[in-house]
């Protein structure tokens, strides 16, 4: 046998979305939001979207898909429950991008995508080889969703899912259109009830 295996470990979920959550009440609540400037495109006032009335099932159905990507992708068996901590929108104008970032505080964090936008694919999370002993050597890239899966489907309508700790970016626009998301963060939920009690001053 003469093969190469790969071990890598970041599992990125992408899931079509459409029969499951109600992106036409998405897409017409993203439309009365409220923007504020981010380094490089405009974020949602309320980071807070998926606790109002409207989106309560939908933010049920995520953290539920949330929950299954840490068992299916990692074997994560040992936690009660995953909540939404914070979640709101992205409004990227054309040819614009957003800075290579993190997600600290969280746990898996996800991207909804509501509009046939090409730029959508351009979402891009870094990954770097492995050290090679005693070489001073590190070579870091970025792997786009365009690379990995194709440019045949621009994700309208999907979810997209990665581990919090990934850093990763979206690279500058190639269309004239604005490139419209929502993203959100979570944690478990039993750690921000306890969170939660240890900061609420005692009255």
């Amino acid at each position: 046998m003469n093969s190469f295996f790969n071990l890598a470990t970041n599992v990125i979920l992408i899931k079509d979305m459409i029969d499951v959550i109600d992106f036409n009440l998405l897409r017409n609540e993203f439309d009365k939001l409220e923007f504020k400037r981010n380094k490089h495109n405009d974020i949602s006032v309320d980071q807070k979207l998926f606790n109002r009335e409207e989106f309560l099932i939908i933010k049920k159905i995520l953290e539920r898909e949330v929950a299954d990507y840490l068992r299916n992708a990692y074997g994560a068996n040992e936690f009660e429950d995953i909540e939404i901590s914070n979640s709101w929108g992205n409004r990227t104008e054309p040819f614009g991008s957003h800075q290579d970032h993190a997600h600290p505080f969280s746990i898996v964090s996800g991207v909804l995508y509501l509009d046939d936008n090409p730029d959508n694919l351009n979402f891009a999370m870094n990954t770097s080889f492995q050290e090679i002993p005693c070489y001073l050597y590190r070579k870091q890239r970025q792997a786009s969703i365009r690379e990995l899966a194709g440019s045949e489907n621009t994700l309208k309508n999907h979810l997209l899912l990665i581990l919090s700790n990934v850093g990763h970016q979206v690279l500058p626009g190639q269309t004239d259109m604005t490139r419209r998301t929502i993203a959100f963060n979570t944690f478990f939920q039993n750690f921000l009830v306890a969170i939660y009690q240890i900061l609420t001053p005692i009255v």
